[in-house]
């Protein structure tokens, strides 16, 4: 997925579909890890889960929020496909009146 910052910002989902395992107090739980290039700066984190999709949609919504409350975002600098239309990631519940344009229906 490529946003664009006045030129081309990259963005990539590194996930291991194999199930990265990593042990925790309670019990083994998958791991989803991720970075996002932004225009001043890039972001690795990483989301766990009990299993592969609940790690996968952490992460997904941990992307979106580090998006939506960037400084390249509030700056009004950061667009995929067209100004004001989203990112295409969905938001974690506690900020969801941060969607735009076609965001707003995820």
């Amino acid at each position: 997925m490529l946003v664009s910052f006045d030129s081309e910002v990259r963005k990539k989902l590194l996930y291991d579909f194999f199930g990265s395992k990593i042990g925790t107090v309670a019990g083994d739980h998958w791991q989803c890890e991720y970075e996002i290039g932004l225009p001043d700066n890039t972001r690795r984190s990483k989301a766990d889960g009990v299993d592969s999709v609940q790690s996968l949609l952490l992460a997904l919504k941990k992307i979106g929020a580090d998006i939506y409350t960037s400084e390249a975002h509030k700056s009004g600098k950061l667009i995929w496909e067209k100004r004001g239309d989203g990112y295409g990631f969905p938001l974690p519940a506690g900020i969801r009146d941060l969607y735009e344009g076609s965001d707003r229906f995820l």
